[in-house]
Formats: structure tokens, sequence, C-alpha cells
């Protein structure tokens, strides 16, 4: 999948939804919005309560990893010093009902005049805590 000439940093296009809920696609389409406006922002304060204390993050096209908040704080500033962000979702679906959901695709990081710095595949796992708040483990 291309990416287009939108303003948008999350595309849904042609997505399969693994027999999830209106409401439940609805909300991860949010919070897939949410997520990628902090980052464009640079609001990492903001982002990290998308994660738990035991979160797990790789950057994309990358070996580097970091488990909890900060860790994932300072990958996520290394990688947005590269560019914005522009997120395609393929697929959603659930792993256990719809307390764990996933999203899969495709990042692509542009620079400021818009080249392409790197893409690769996606995958966030949202986990919903307590029955209300998803967040992002993986």
């Amino acid at each position: 999948m291309e990416p287009t000439s939108t303003d948008t940093q999350l595309v849904i296009k042609d997505c399969t939804t693994n027999t999830l809920s209106k409401d439940a696609q609805r909300e991860i389409k949010e919070l897939s919005r949410e997520w990628f406006q902090l980052y464009n922002e640079r609001e990492f304060d903001k982002l990290m309560d998308f994660y738990t204390e035991d979160s797990f993050y790789m950057p994309t096209g990358e070996w580097e990893t970091g488990r909890g908040k900060k860790a994932i704080m300072n990958l996520i500033r290394q990688d947005r010093e590269l560019g914005t962000c522009k997120r395609f979702i393929q697929e959603m679906g659930s792993i256990s009902g719809e307390d764990i959901v996933y999203t899969r695709g495709r990042i692509v990081v542009y620079s400021d005049d818009g080249t392409e710095k790197k893409s690769g595949k996606d995958v966030h796992i949202l986990h919903k805590i307590n029955g209300r708040d998803r967040k992002s483990v993986v």
C-alpha cells in the first residue's frame, strides 16, 4: 500500500476486522489516531499514557527494543527525530474476546521534505485494563 497525498497520519483502507464489534473498531481507530497525533506533535509524556510499565516496544526496521515507559520514550524520541510518521492499518482483530486486540499494518517515516526515511511492518497489541482503558503492550 503506497502513501497517499492526504495530511492524514492514519490510513485505514480495505481493512479486515476479524469479527470485532463496530464499537471496538471505532475505539481502536480513535486510539491509533490519537497515538500518531501525539507522536507527530512530540507530546512524548502524553504518549506514555498508552503504555504500561511492562510494555515492550520495537521501532520499525530496528532490532533494538525497549521495555518500560522510560526505555520506550527514549526509542520513540529517537524515531521521531527522523521525521513524521504515517500508519497504514490493514487488519484489526481480537486475541482474547475484545479485551486483547491487535492492529497490523505498515508504518512509513518521512523527513520534513517528504522523503521516505524508513518503513516497515507495524503491530500493536492493545489490552483492556480493568475493563476500561486500552494500553499498548507491544
